[in-house]
């Protein structure tokens, strides 16, 4: 009954949002074994991210695809580690599905976040593959599934491990029949990247050329901003009178223009890209080079993340979870981009001095410049990027017991 009913709905929803396309098989053998990661929502791409840095640095020679929710933003190339395969919602139409299954051949499918799936889990469930839940919230067997009388129960019985956030998650899938013993609160799997690199000797260098002066980091800063960043450190300077700004231009291509906009209001600097030394009476450092942010984010005990406080714009241009795990306290503006439920997770810890406006950016810089208050937001964001990381763990786990399962019935059937 459950196989001929996920079977309809497959065919149901296929014929409604289209085939998709398949992803390739990648030529680079995986020895190890095939899993597959679906990200239901946003977070559920930047943990499952975090999940694959996890599972490789575990299991070297796994062979991993990514996929996502039509809505989700696929993760750039650049952040999962090399051979991970990243592909766009998967097919929706049975065929396919059943032509990727079988091209892919994963032991294992988790979906991270977002609302079931049944397409992906009936379909996973016809051809034996283990079915695991990640990062899962009430919303994911919310209301919408009253319409399905017994369909989630159906759906969630072949689940191996359903890893939920809360208690509201738990009573929820226990409600809608799933498997007692398969469920189990782990909290939220961690957002947050691989810790970003950077040079020791160039951190040591900088940090003894600065050594006993006060320093803070604008990160990933538009060019709408540069004028209230600028304005705040002014004002900040009338009172701690040695302070340092890094400033890191969201285009690095921007640095001359900084340097102009901040020659006008009197603050004296120069940019990284021209190999400016910073010296005793600099008011602030272009950081205008690329992939640099590990660096400033290890240099500096107070982060403003850029793009979140001006309107017209897209929002926090950056993770704040990469500053966090380097140990810097944040301060942010309204908009906060596509790392909403990040903020959520850091603001729940008591990890973040959000502000509204210019005036308060200026107020929440003199506030965290006491070092005890930078240090207890850094600790919570620290706290933060660790609870989140038992839970990713947790998963990890869960993938690899499956694989190992699966193995262990090839070896016997074979």
């Amino acid at each position: 009954m459950a196989g001929a009913l996920g079977l309809s709905m497959s065919r149901l929803l296929g014929r409604q949002r289209g085939a998709g396309s398949v992803p390739a098989v990648p030529s680079a053998q995986a020895p190890r074994g095939r899993a597959w990661l679906h990200a239901g929502d946003a977070a559920g791409a930047d943990a499952a991210v975090a999940l694959a840095h996890r599972l490789v640095a575990r299991r070297p020679g796994l062979g991993l695809l990514i996929t996502h929710a039509e809505a989700v933003a696929v993760p750039p190339p650049g952040r999962v580690p090399p051979r991970v395969v990243l592909h766009g919602p998967p097919p929706t139409g049975a065929g396919g599905l059943r032509r990727m299954l079988q091209d892919w051949s994963p032991a294992c499918l988790m979906q991270l976040g977002g609302r079931l799936d049944p397409v992906l889990l009936a379909g996973c469930a016809q051809r034996d593959v283990a079915l695991l839940l990640a990062d899962m919230t009430e919303a994911a067997v919310g209301r919408g599934w009253a319409l399905w009388p017994g369909l989630a129960g159906r759906l969630l019985r072949p689940c191996r491990a359903i890893l939920v956030r809360d208690e509201a998650a738990l009573r929820a899938f226990r409600r809608n029949g799933a498997p007692l013993a398969a469920c189990r609160l782990t909290g939220r799997l961690s957002t947050a990247p691989q810790p970003l690199p950077c040079t020791e000797a160039e951190r040591e260098a900088i940090a003894a050329a600065v050594a006993g002066r006060p320093v803070w980091l604008a990160a990933g800063v538009p060019a709408r901003e540069v004028g209230a960043v600028l304005t705040a450190h002014l004002q900040v300077r009338r009172l701690l009178h040695r302070l340092l700004l890094y400033i890191v231009p969201a285009e690095p291509g921007d640095g001359a223009a900084v340097a102009q906009k901040a020659q006008l209001v009197g603050l004296k600097g120069g940019c990284r890209s021209a190999e400016h030394e910073i010296a005793e009476d600099d008011h602030l450092y272009i950081a205008d080079t690329d992939d640099e942010y590990g660096l400033w984010y290890r240099l500096a005990p107070v982060c403003y993340m850029g793009g979140s406080l001006m309107a017209g714009g897209p929002g926090s241009l950056r993770n704040p979870m990469e500053a966090a795990a380097l140990g810097a306290a944040i301060i942010h503006g309204p908009l906060v981009g596509a790392w909403r439920d990040t903020y959520a997770a850091l603001a729940a810890g008591s990890a973040l001095r959000p502000v509204a406006n210019a005036r308060q950016l200026t107020e929440a810089l003199i506030e965290l410049m006491a070092p005890d208050r930078a240090a207890t937001l850094a600790h919570n964001g620290w706290r933060v990027v660790s609870e989140g990381a038992e839970a990713t763990e947790a998963a990890a786990d869960a993938i690899l017991r499956a694989m190992d399962e699966a193995a262990a019935a090839s070896d016997r059937a074979g």
